[in-house]
């Protein structure tokens, strides 16, 4: 009896070891990853694209690139949010590898490489700049986000890059779309669904404002007819 019971405490203890074996090696494969999305404003005639991290499991590198319709815009212009500065940033406007490609697509490297670390932070990596081309065709057009490539620190302290975005291209291909935002072109102006609102409330104060002013001089003409009899 108490041979079995030894029997059965080292089967326990191994099972649980195992198992311990196991989660860790499970952890391991859980791949870090994180969620970008872009939005977009639209102010004196320019639009303004920001790319924000909304979630990261903890990285050390980060790859983009960002599409546009070249035949309607021009990137003029790159900034910074507190999230991208965080994470050493590199883009072409600080060092174009190949001028080929300096203003399309833009493309942005963040590596933590002053300080080796996961960092896990979130918040505006940053924000382009377009200019509306003259003569840019009326019509729907379409800022697309990629993923091209995540590193990351492993527990072993081994720099990982996550399976799941593969790059043959990263100038000009590969990746995963991670979000897009649209504008539109009309009369050579860029329209934004926030620009459309922000007309429709001064259209509809200017006819509030109409209606006002009629209704006032019917008031003061009922008055002045009354004080005439």
């Amino acid at each position: 009896m108490r041979k079995f019971a030894m029997i059965f405490l080292i089967f326990l203890l191994t099972v649980t070891l195992l198992g311990g074996v196991a989660s860790f090696a499970s952890a391991e494969e859980e791949h870090h990853d994180v969620k970008v999305e872009l939005k977009k404003t639209e102010r004196d005639g320019k639009l303004y694209v920001t790319a924000s991290m909304t979630e990261n499991d903890g990285i050390n590198g980060l790859y983009l690139r960002v599409e546009f319709d070249t035949s309607s815009l021009t990137l003029v212009n790159r900034t910074f949010g507190k999230a991208g500065e965080a994470l050493d940033p590199i883009d072409q406007f600080d060092d174009p590898v190949d001028p080929s490609v300096f203003d399309y697509p833009y493309t942005a490297t963040f590596a933590s490489i002053a300080d080796v670390k996961n960092r896990d932070v979130t918040g505006a990596l940053f924000t382009l700049e377009f200019d509306l081309k003259e003569g840019a065709a009326d019509g729907e057009y379409e800022v697309s986000l990629y993923v091209c490539e995540v590193w990351y620190l492993s527990s072993s302290n081994t720099s990982v890059k996550n399976p799941k975005y593969q790059s043959s291209d990263l100038y000009r291909e590969g990746g995963v779309k991670a979000s897009a935002v649209t504008y539109e072109v009309k009369g050579e102006k860029v329209i934004t669904e926030e620009s459309k609102k922000n007309k429709s409330v001064i259209v509809g104060v200017a006819v509030g404002g109409s209606a006002a002013i009629v209704i006032a001089l019917a008031v003061a003409y009922v008055v002045y007819k009354k004080k005439r009899k």
